[in-house]
């Protein structure tokens, strides 16, 4: 009687890991987000311009099969903007597209409206890389 529950147990706790990580691979999200503060643009500039090309451009091609896109946006040093995306290898296409936009739309209407450094990412326990990694930045912020 004793091993039958202790079966029973663990049947169940499978299940709940199942139904935990199905749930959450339903709803896009990602788990934290660095903004800096030392560089900021000005709402309705070029640079915001480009930089809405740019997440455009990022979420367009987040259905590609391979995962993995990076653009720059601009010809201009001071205003170009550089971003890429890099989904987890296990992922669907439509899984990376759900992360990407979600992160696209999320941290610039919410989180780091105005900073030109920004960086959301959501990590997993077990890969070196995340379900889903965007970074947008301006070149002199990389020097």
């Amino acid at each position: 009687m004793v091993s039958l529950s202790v079966s029973m147990v663990n049947l169940v706790l499978f299940w709940l890991s199942f139904i935990s990580l199905t749930s959450e691979a339903l709803v896009p999200s990602y788990r934290f987000h660095f903004c800096s503060n030392e560089t900021t643009f000005i709402p309705n500039s070029t640079y915001h311009s480009n930089l809405k090309d740019l997440l455009f451009s990022l979420s367009s091609n987040s259905t590609r099969e391979i995962g993995f896109y990076n653009n720059t946006v601009g010809q201009n040093p001071e205003t170009s903007v550089y971003g890429l995306f890099l989904c987890r290898g296990d992922l669907t296409p439509d899984a990376c597209q759900d992360c990407v936009s979600t992160a696209t739309n999320e941290i610039v209407q919410q989180y780091c409206p105005a900073e030109k450094v920004a960086l959301p990412w959501k990590n997993s326990q077990q890969s070196f890389c995340g379900t889903c990694w965007i970074l947008q930045s301006q070149i002199a912020s990389l020097s």
